[in-house]
């Protein structure tokens, strides 16, 4: 899969976990999933790599929540913007859970904040998954 069609994925993957945040929806849901994913064109492999971010963050939402809250000083998951909260969700998962590279993980997660978010999001979401990648990373 090319670094393009691996983008493609993230960024849809954050915009479905984005919607199912809006509708606080806290686990994955084929028929959601499948409703979502007819609104954006991709090959087969890139649309199984955002189903496997998407459910492999929802499915360990509760132990990335705390991996966030460790790090987030003075803010709670909640009060954080949700744009940051999903970006950051979906990259710890991929810190915890796949092959990726750090690096790779961190700039992309920096790259959708700059997309997505405001304008102190990426400095935010580098500062907290640096500090969580190197305690689960070591």
């Amino acid at each position: 899969m090319s670094a393009d069609q691996l983008r493609l994925a993230r960024e849809n993957a954050f915009k479905f976990l984005y919607q199912c945040d809006s509708e606080t929806l806290n686990y994955f849901s084929e028929p959601h999933f499948q409703s979502f994913t007819q609104h954006f064109e991709a090959p087969s492999d890139t649309r199984e790599r955002c189903r496997m971010l998407c459910e492999g963050t929802l499915g360990r939402l509760d132990s990335i929540d705390v991996i966030i809250g460790e790090n987030a000083k003075q803010w709670s998951v909640g009060r954080l913007p949700a744009t940051d909260r999903c970006l950051l969700r979906m990259a710890i998962w991929e810190l915890l859970d796949s092959e990726t590279p750090t690096k790779v993980i961190l700039n992309e997660a920096i790259e959708l904040a700059k997309k997505f978010g405001t304008e102190d999001s990426a400095r935010f979401v580098n500062g907290l998954l640096d500090a969580a990648a190197k305690t689960i990373r070591k």
